[in-house]
């Protein structure tokens, strides 16, 4: 029989199996004697500290790690559970407005006594906990002078418009500007406020969101999100016969073109539709592009001059007219 098949017979075996039941029973044993016993031990309490001061700014980066010692005793019992469940209780927040202030190389601090805090820390910790002390030395919170800015807010969105439809206005922010307050270094680099970006949608209808500011840490304001409004509708083709204006049309003549007018197509929204006529948009003939004195047959290319905002994708037919000049009275060919 190999030595592999004799420690398996052993393992198998019925007297190794007891052995191993009075090894865990005896274990367990000692573990509840040793949690009875009292154990003094430290903890660490995070602060967390509130807005920033007025005319100040709290980098918050710079208090990841702020927080009080405290020395306590219990039992092993209640210790265990308080590392295993009662760490998250144990939260001091800080009003800075509150603390006293020292300055010191011309820097600004508020300043954590740890005695400040001593009633907040015993008050909060399990019944069966006994508070020692608080063992921390005072803590110092760099409080940075604060600048004001007047920025516009920007959304960021990322949408696409149903099918035949369209945005009818422009995309309305409210508010479209914010006052921010952070320090110079920041404060330089900024431009805009942006709101934070949404996930991609289909627009059909008019919709308004309430968005959330997206602010570099260190800036504060008293805005948190913004209200964006888009203004949907649906749209349609229109087509329009347009007279045709000349423009440098030489002195004492008289400008005829033929045909006399240009059909206008374009695509408008429905809100708009009945509110587009042909005295809305200028089709010209600029007589200056051309020489008119030619003897060949004389022919001017058209375009659009002014249209309304609220139309799209325009286009018109004939994109060149034949044109005739008279002369008036006192004229001179």
């Amino acid at each position: 029989m190999s030595f592999f098949q004799k420690t398996l017979g052993v393992l198998r075996g019925r007297n190794f199996r007891l052995y191993i039941s009075f090894v865990v029973v005896a274990s367990l044993f000692w573990m509840i004697e040793q949690l009875r016993r009292d154990y003094t031990t430290t903890i660490q309490i995070p602060i967390l500290v509130k807005a920033s001061p007025e005319n100040y700014i709290i980098d918050h980066h710079e208090l990841e790690d702020l927080s009080l010692k405290a020395m306590i005793t219990s039992d092993g019992y209640t210790l265990l559970q308080h590392y295993l469940f009662g760490k998250s209780k144990n939260v001091i927040n800080v009003d800075v407005n509150r603390l006293p202030r020292v300055i010191n190389g011309g820097n600004v601090y508020a300043v954590i006594a740890p005695q400040m805090f001593y009633s907040e820390v015993s008050s909060n910790i399990e019944d069966r906990v006994n508070l020692r002390g608080l063992i921390s030395d005072s803590l110092f919170i760099p409080l940075h002078r604060a600048k004001k800015k007047y920025l516009p807010i920007i959304p960021r969105v990322d949408y696409t418009l149903e099918q035949q439809h369209i945005l009818s206005d422009e995309v309305r922010i409210s508010p479209s500007h914010v006052w921010i307050n952070g320090t110079n270094n920041i404060l330089d680099t900024m431009n805009a406020v942006y709101t934070k970006t949404t996930e991609h949608f289909v627009l059909h209808d008019t919709l308004t969101l309430s968005m959330p500011l997206d602010l570099p840490e260190g800036v504060e304001t008293n805005v948190h999100q913004v209200d964006v409004t888009f203004c949907v509708e649906s749209f349609t083709e229109k087509s329009i016969e347009v007279p045709i204006t000349a423009i440098h049309i030489p002195d004492g003549y008289i400008f005829r073109a033929f045909p006399h007018t240009a059909k206008v197509t374009f695509t408008v929204g429905m809100s708009e539709f009945e509110n587009v006529g042909e005295n809305d948009i200028d089709v010209v003939a600029d007589l200056s592009t051309i020489d008119i004195h030619s003897n060949s047959q004389q022919k001017v290319k058209l375009h659009i001059a002014s249209a309304p905002a609220s139309i799209m994708n325009v286009s018109y037919t004939p994109v060149f007219v034949e044109f005739l000049l008279e002369k008036t009275t006192g004229g001179e060919q």
